[in-house]
């Protein structure tokens, strides 16, 4: 607010500034608008110019998806099994708690070691080591 106020005092254009008002019926509305200062031959400010939008379905809707998310992320991440996306450059994009905690991979790792190939080969490195394990036992 601090700033669209310091744009408004310094006569300069602004835009994407969002508001919330309360209708008539008792219901929020989102507005973001844009406006330009408008000055006479002299070069003295008059005035601003610019446009207002009702955006309360769009907000309405991004909190929908928000909410979707979050509620698929927490299924997501209560399965105990794999569940990871790779893009079409085998870069790991996205990881179920499950998988993180199998490979040590996290968003943090550099992004070499989020490879398809590298993963895949860490844990076929950590069933193989499993396996010997396994077999020395029943020796």
């Amino acid at each position: 607010m601090e700033k669209h106020l310091a744009d408004l005092n310094g006569h300069r254009p602004y835009e994407n500034f969002l508001y919330i008002r309360k209708r008539n019926d008792g219901s929020i509305c989102h507005i973001t608008s844009l406006g330009r200062p408008i000055f006479d031959w002299h070069g003295k400010f008059k005035g601003y110019i610019g446009t207002a939008e009702d955006i309360t379905c769009q907000v309405k809707t991004e909190e929908k998806i928000r909410s979707a998310e979050t509620i698929l992320m927490t299924a997501i991440n209560s399965l105990e099994v794999i569940f990871a996306i790779w893009d079409s450059d085998d870069r790991l994009v996205f990881e179920n708690e499950f998988f993180a905690s199998l490979t040590k991979v996290s968003s943090n790792h550099e992004v070499s070691a989020r490879r398809l190939k590298n993963i895949l080969m860490r844990l076929l490195n950590m069933i193989l080591l499993v396996t010997s394990k396994t077999m020395m036992q029943g020796s």
